[in-house]
Formats: C-alpha cells, structure tokens, sequence
C-alpha cells in the first residue's frame, strides 16, 4: 500500500471512531427491539414514530400492539402478560443513575395500580402502560421508558 494512502485511510478511520457515538446498553435493546417490533407488528413508518415520542400514546391498534411487543420484549410486561414492575426497575437501573433512578423507580411503581388492559380491546396493556408512562414523562422530562 503507498504511504499517502495508508496516512489518509488512517486517518479517515480515526475520524470515523471519533465522529460515531456507541450506544448505551439501553439504547441498544431499545433499538434492537424497535427493528423486531416494527416488523412483527407491520407498523408503517408514521406509526413507528411513536416509539420514540414518549409523550405520545397510543392512536390505533398497530399503535397498541407496538407498544405492547416493547414492553414485553423489554421486560416490562410479563410472561403472565401482565405490567411487571421489576421488568421496568431492570429498564431504569440501566438507563438511569442517582436521584433520577429514584424518581424514575417511583413512577415505574405507581404505573403498576395504573396500568390495567381493557376489555375487548386489542393489544390494551401497552397503550394502558404507555399512557402512564406518557403522563410521567409530561411531569419528568428526563423520564423518556
């Protein structure tokens, strides 16, 4: 290899590891697990985006059932199907640290006597803890589950 070469593809690997950010452990699953949700459910694009806009719930079926994939694939709904609060205590100790472990362990409790399915509506366990959740984030802008 010529030496002007090496020099710069050196270099363009340097700036390439400098300029890309590595996600955290819970930004990782998060993504990971938005990839698999969207596809077993066939979420369109528009209706992906309320993944990631925590303050939004839930407007249609697809909307509930994607929610619901993430949190069970995540942990926070249970293999009973139900909210599983140690499931989100295992979400906030990866992503948070401090006071905002405390406050956000907090909200993951009281979301628990919250979070109740509906009666013959599909998929109503995740927009039920997406609506908790929701409400929490509009109160703790730092809450972003």
């Amino acid at each position: 290899m010529n030496p002007t070469v090496a020099i710069i593809f050196t270099l363009l690997v340097a700036y390439v590891k400098a300029n890309t950010k590595e996600l955290s452990p819970s930004e990782a699953l998060k993504q990971k697990v938005k990839v698999q949700c969207q596809q077993e459910v066939k979420a369109t694009p528009e209706q992906l985006k309320i993944y990631d806009n925590f303050k939004d719930v839930p407007k249609d079926d697809v909307e509930n059932c994607l929610m619901e994939c993430m949190y069970t694939k995540t942990g926070g709904i249970g293999a009973d199907g139900k909210y599983s609060v140690e499931g989100f205590k295992k979400l906030v100790d990866m992503k948070y640290k401090g006071e905002e472990n405390t406050k956000a362990r907090k909200i993951a409790a009281d979301c628990e006597a919250k979070a109740a399915p509906k009666e013959g509506e599909k998929c109503s366990m995740g927009r039920a803890i997406r609506e908790c959740l929701a409400a929490a984030t509009k109160e703790n802008e730092f809450f972003t589950i």
